[in-house]
């Protein structure tokens, strides 16, 4: 089964056979692993974890979890690029459904690599400069 998202998360969404959704979520999360390879650490808790840091960490995998199921579900909705044509009275709908380009959007694969980029902390760079020398006259 999945480390992330489990077939059970993605029934309320579509009809998936069990199977397919455990590959689905298989190729899924190799892909986001790939993408950000910090996630994986996010199933262990560390030791001496805050309420707040587990409450952090919680969210994010809730987060992984989301995009995953997204990608899932748009790559089942794909399809082999089918068309669908409903036709009501006079009036008609036609749905085509592209085959998959790639797992994630781009701003999904951002958003992974966000997740483990809050992790490595933040560089910080100050630029010191020698301002203008001189003389200066303070009137008080």
């Amino acid at each position: 089964m999945g480390q992330f998202i489990e077939p059970s998360a993605l029934e309320p969404f579509a009809e998936i056979s069990e199977a397919k959704a455990t590959e689905m979520i298989a190729d899924a999360e190799s892909q986001a692993i790939l993408a950000a390879p910090c996630i994986p650490g996010l199933l262990t808790p560390p030791p001496d974890e805050s309420p707040e840091d587990r409450a952090v960490r919680e969210a994010k995998l809730a987060a992984v979890k989301s995009i995953l199921r997204a990608a899932i579900l748009r790559w089942n909705a794909a399809g082999s690029g089918t068309v669908q044509t409903t036709i009501s009275g006079p009036f008609s709908e036609t749905q085509q459904y592209q085959a998959r380009k790639a797992m994630f959007y781009p701003t999904e694969k951002a958003d992974l690599q966000s997740i483990c980029k809050a992790d490595e902390g933040e560089m910080v760079s100050i630029q010191i400069s020698s301002g203008r020398t001189g003389r200066y006259r303070t009137e008080l």
